[in-house]
């Protein structure tokens, strides 16, 4: 690069050596007296032009001016003393005759009360006195189709000749009572009203009154049109603000400088020795070079590497997601919501990792919800919800107004589920399976010391109940032995984990050994269960409970026994 700024300069150099040489001594005076008259001519030329300008200051500036004022509602707090009418027509009062005024008031819609007007003496008053429609009153803030209507009147009505202007003041936003089409009228002010005013000369001057206003959009407006923009933050400014407009506006535009043509006498045709031909420097195209192909090629690469290293290990990502959502699915127990009314669509309901809603519609996240719709009247639409997590299912309400129960008893917070757990929303009954604990509810013997002994009967023989639930008559040895050596029995049920240390207590009004057995699931422990040996059956007296729940008449002699059969 320097070797070609040089080559520059020496080329410049030599072409102004040349030129020098080649200009003969007896033009010289020639050419100093051409430029004498050169400049006499050009003198008497400026003259005639100031005074053509100033001919031009003298004549009158011909405007035509539309006031678009705000008539919101939310202009009466802005300005409670009405500064603003006092304003403009202190405004309207500084106007000439060459001057026409109009205005239009908008809030809701839009109204001209005054066309452009000659703002003449004999006029005035009638212009001061249509500014009294002002009393706002309005329920929106419709500034576009103001302006737009201020357009149409100095485009049809304005004087060719005329400076066009448009004062624009505002306190707010545009507003229509529609979001939507707020957004549509303020597009259409920027992209479309402005830009028409700018091509047929209308300069916009905006007034952003209080802080409310939309600053950007009439900012925007009057840029576009070559006007003003300015901030009245309180109505007092308002009357500095016009001031300063009322200026600009009666400030005549500058003229266009047009340079005059020097007249010049043509002198007689002198023979000048020609000038060398310029030198013509070739400057050859830059190409790229071998060590910039091979950076290109280095750079191309790198940046395919790192797209697939990228793709790797997003690819990665998202199987090693897939596989953690598999390992949480395995993990999960298998459980079901059985419909004991058939108040769903299945009878059957299996659960998963996936939180399950209970409600009266089913909603549409799907993606993160398992609806069980429950099609009655008095189920929430989001009734209650059941999630998995540690290892176990659980409920809670949302908030329903029937409630949700469990087993009988109102869930306020979360409450693990447990195998058989009866689920009630509102009158709507469902159970709770877990298919791995369907075989855990049998009576459990476990090495346990008892509270207190069991008392034997030498002369009897006592009747034990083993895991597997049925009956084993022991013998005296076998009873005193095992009372010998301090180990008593236990039953434990699967889900409650309730120690029953106190269940084998003999009657001590009995003569026949009783032994207690660890109530059902559904059955109160207040209403203990009894097994007997078959000796003890012939008792007229006594009451003998079965395996079914039955009652029944054991013999045609024995007419006060009642057979009883327990549900196992």
């Amino acid at each position: 690069m320097d070797k070609m700024f040089r080559l520059i300069i020496q080329t410049l150099l030599l072409l102004v050596s040349v030129s020098i040489n080649a200009e003969p001594e007896p033009t010289e005076a020639l050419a100093v007296d051409d430029m004498l008259e050169d400049e006499v001519a050009i003198s008497i030329d400026e003259d005639l032009v100031e005074e053509e300008f100033l001919f031009e200051a003298s004549v009158p500036l011909i405007k035509d001016v539309i006031l678009v004022l705000d008539n919101s509602g939310s202009m009466k707090k802005n300005d409670p003393n009405f500064l603003v009418t006092k304003a403009v027509k202190e405004f309207i009062s500084q106007q000439d005759e060459h001057t026409r005024v109009g205005i239009v008031i908008f809030d809701q819609g839009v109204r001209l009360p005054v066309a452009l007007t000659n703002a003449s003496l004999n006029n005035r008053d009638a212009i001061l006195n249509s500014i009294e429609e002002i009393n706002y009153k309005g329920l929106f803030t419709d500034s576009p189709a103001g302006i737009e209507r201020a357009i149409y009147e100095l485009k049809n009505n304005g004087r060719p000749e005329a400076e066009k202007s448009i004062i624009f003041m505002t306190d707010g936003i545009v507003d229509t009572g529609a979001p939507d089409r707020d957004l549509e009228k303020s597009k259409w002010l920027r992209e479309d009203l402005a830009p028409d005013a700018a091509d047929n000369e209308i300069k916009i001057f905006g007034i952003a009154f209080t802080e409310a206003a939309d600053f950007q959009l009439i900012q925007s407006i009057a840029q576009k049109t070559n006007g003003e923009y300015y901030r009245a933050l309180q109505a007092s400014d308002l009357q500095n603000v016009f001031e300063q407009i009322n200026t600009i506006i009666n400030t005549p535009p500058e003229p266009e400088i047009v340079e005059p043509v020097p007249v010049i006498d043509t002198p007689a045709p002198v023979v000048q020795q020609q000038a060398p031909p310029p030198v013509i420097i070739e400057v050859p195209a830059q190409t790229m070079g071998q060590e910039e192909r091979i950076r290109s090629i280095i750079m191309i690469a790198a940046a395919i590497v790192l797209t697939i290293t990228l793709l790797g290990i997003l690819i990665l990502l998202l199987r090693r997601n897939r596989d953690l959502k598999a390992v949480a699915n395995e993990s999960v127990q298998e459980a079901y919501i059985n419909d004991l009314q058939g108040k769903t669509d299945q009878q059957t309901h299996k659960l998963s990792t996936k939180p399950v809603m209970f409600g009266r519609v089913a909603g549409k996240d799907t993606d993160h919800l398992d609806y069980i719709v429950v099609n009655e009247t008095t189920i929430g639409r989001r009734h209650a919800l059941i999630e998995y997590k540690d290892y176990s299912f659980w409920i809670i309400d949302q908030g329903s107004i029937n409630g949700t129960f469990v087993n009988g008893e109102a869930v306020s917070t979360e409450v693990r589920l447990k195998h058989g757990d009866r689920i009630r929303l509102h009158k709507c009954e469902f159970e709770f399976i877990m298919p791995e604990m369907e075989d855990s509810g049998m009576t459990v013997i476990s090495n346990t010391v008892f509270a207190n002994q069991p008392v034997v009967d030498e002369d009897e023989e006592a009747t034990v109940m083993r895991d597997h639930g049925a009956s084993e008559v022991l013998s005296e040895e076998e009873l005193i032995k095992a009372a010998d050596s301090d180990m008593d029995f236990d039953l434990t049920g699967p889900d409650t984990g309730d120690e029953l240390s106190d269940l084998y207590e003999p009657d001590p009004d009995e003569e026949d050994t009783i032994i207690r057995e660890l109530p059902a699931d559904n059955q109160s422990a207040d209403e203990p269960e009894f097994i007997l040996d078959e000796d003890d059956i012939d008792s007229e007296d006594e009451t003998i409970m079965l395996d079914d729940g039955d009652t029944d008449v054991p013999d045609e002699d024995d007419d006060d026994a009642t057979l009883r059969k327990e549900d196992i």
